[in-house]
């Protein structure tokens, strides 16, 4: 009988028939050494009316099973909070909540969610099963991808923030591993963990100090991928935090690499709040003059500075797909953007002056 055996280092899982040779065998995929890996209490378990099959994902605070609906015979997903998150009352609400964003969400780039609920006080939501590895995890096993490719992936996703956006949704946490890419090439955004409704204002418990860099930016985001804005504060992102966010993700799937590393995630922060973007094309020569310039166009540090929504996006994106070497018309989208908001600083600075000469005047009447 086979022997199931982890990579302790990268956790990769694999079946081996010779388990003496096996356990001193090094893994296949990082070199590191495999242990035997008990066997998964949770599988062959009934939540939510699905059977488990196996784990195909962890996170933080919660994993994603594979699983079979027994009303239907058909695969799912379920994610569930794990036994520690569940212990906090706040993420078995935000983890409702996100269900219930996501089940109001009907669009081919966005992971369906069919149900959600808690047994045993284990919350669970049931969710589209997809064919498919994570955008990162691509990354990671065959470094930097093609520009075209990515471009056509990251528009999907672009179009899947559109979509959400025009319900009054951003996401706030846009990177490769919350985008699936199934085997046929279509990209699927997942995870609202981090979202908000606009409308409803802002319910995160924790807060953070305008100008002050605390913990916020590792509460809520991945920080390689949040803007300025959102690092500082979490209620303070808009939907141009999500440019900001598919376009720190387009640079890393071009590149092989997050636009800013660190050894800490306050490093991370320190150079997201102070560094200029990094030009794509200086990373990887071959990436076109277009391509790069929209990227570092998305991560500008002021929200006002960048594409004003994802359909904004869109378009530029369209337009540098077809002409890649164009490297005018975002150079001139961008002048105009500033020479507009140099404009409305100047008017805002004359009518600040005429208010307090009319307020002189007046006082000086009397």
């Amino acid at each position: 009988m086979a022997t199931v055996l982890r990579c302790t280092s990268c956790d990769l899982v694999i079946a081996d028939d010779l388990p003496a040779a096996g356990k001193s065998a090094p893994c296949p995929r990082c070199g590191k050494p495999l242990s035997a890996k008990p066997p998964d209490p949770l599988v062959g378990r009934t939540i939510g009316g699905c059977r488990l099959i196996k784990r195909i994902g962890m996170g933080a605070m919660a994993v994603v099973y594979e699983a079979e609906q027994l009303s239907s015979k058909q695969p799912v997903a379920v994610k569930m909070l794990t036994g520690e998150a569940s212990k906090d009352d706040e993420n078995g609400s935000r983890f409702a909540r996100e269900a219930e964003l996501c089940m109001g969400i009907k669009h081919p780039n966005v992971v369906a969610v069919e149900s959600h609920g808690c047994e045993n006080k284990i919350h669970f939501m049931i969710m589209e099963l997809v064919d498919g590895a994570t955008m990162e995890a691509v990354i990671d096993k065959q470094g930097a991808i093609p520009w075209r490719q990515v471009a056509h992936l990251i528009l999907q996703v672009a179009q899947a923030l559109d979509h959400i956006g025009k319900l009054g949704i951003i996401h706030r946490d846009v990177k490769p591993g919350n985008i699936l890419l199934t085997s046929g090439g279509v990209a699927k955004l997942l995870d609202l963990g981090f979202a908000k409704r606009l409308a409803d204002g802002d319910s995160d418990r924790m807060r953070a100090h305008q100008g002050e860099l605390t913990m916020q930016g590792v509460s809520m985001g991945s920080p390689a991928y949040m803007p300025p804005e959102q690092v500082l504060d979490a209620k303070n992102a808009d939907a141009t935090a999500d440019v900001y966010s598919l376009g720190a993700t387009f640079f890393h799937a071009v590149a092989g690499q997050t636009p800013f590393n660190g050894k800490t995630a306050y490093e991370i922060m320190e150079k997201v709040l102070r560094h200029p973007p990094p030009q794509a094309n200086k990373i990887v020569p071959g990436i076109p003059k277009a391509i790069s310039q929209l990227i570092e166009w998305s991560m500008q540090k002021e929200p006002i500075l960048r594409p004003s929504s994802a359909a904004d996006f869109i378009r530029e994106l369209e337009v540098a797909m077809f002409a890649p070497d164009d490297s005018k018309r975002i150079r001139k989208l961008r002048s105009s953007q500033r020479g507009t908001t140099m404009t409305w600083v100047v008017i805002s600075g004359v009518a600040v002056v005429v208010v307090v000469l009319i307020a002189a005047v007046w006082f000086f009447k009397k």
